[in-house]
């Protein structure tokens, strides 16, 4: 299992749960960025509590190279240009999408509850919950990490992507210490 990248989950309002976070070359599935962004929305489903990529996405018409976390996520027609015929168990989507020549950007929209799925406070904008992202044999798979340092949630994406490794200090060591020890403990999805 190798470790690629990082999400930020945040209860983004009622029933929505927003992940942000950046995937590193290291994943098997990165693409560089050359003067135009690659950018694929995938389905996601969930299946017994475990949420898993569907298919093989589809590339939309639009790019949003150059554009903002905020606009990647708010941009509607990027996201449902096409209708397909949802898979079973739907539960969101995922957008993937060049950032930068050593990152990509991951966007995951969930609808379903944040305090039950992600360990997040039940008001919107209140906390978050941080994830890292691993590779094993072609999938992304997702082990808690911790809470962000404080104020690192709220409205803007931006900030939120743009003041990573999301952990104080005293968070990153602790966790790099537990790591060490086996690594955490808590259930992946």
């Amino acid at each position: 299992m190798k470790h690629i990248g990082r999400k930020l989950y945040n209860n983004w309002g009622p029933n929505l749960t927003v992940g942000l976070g950046l995937l590193t070359s290291e994943w098997s599935g990165f693409k560089v960025a050359r003067d135009r962004s690659d950018v694929k929305i995938f389905y996601l489903s969930d299946f017994s509590g475990e949420i898993t990529q569907t298919g093989d996405g589809f590339t939309p018409s639009d790019s949003p190279f150059g554009k903002s976390v905020t606009e990647h996520l708010e941009y509607a027609h990027l996201w449902y240009q096409h209708a397909p015929k949802l898979p079973p168990g739907f539960c969101g989507m995922r957008m993937i999408s060049t950032w930068s020549d050593a990152t990509m950007l991951v966007i995951d929209k969930i609808v379903g509850d944040p305090v039950s799925r992600f360990d997040i406070h039940p008001e919107a904008y209140m906390s978050a919950m941080a994830y890292d992202v691993f590779e094993f044999d072609g999938e992304l798979i997702e082990r808690k990490a911790g809470r962000p340092a404080a104020q690192l949630f709220g409205l803007d994406p931006n900030r939120i992507i743009t003041q990573g490794p999301w952990f104080s200090a005293e968070q990153e060591r602790d966790y790099i210490a537990s790591k060490e020890l086996g690594g955490p403990k808590a259930p992946g999805f």
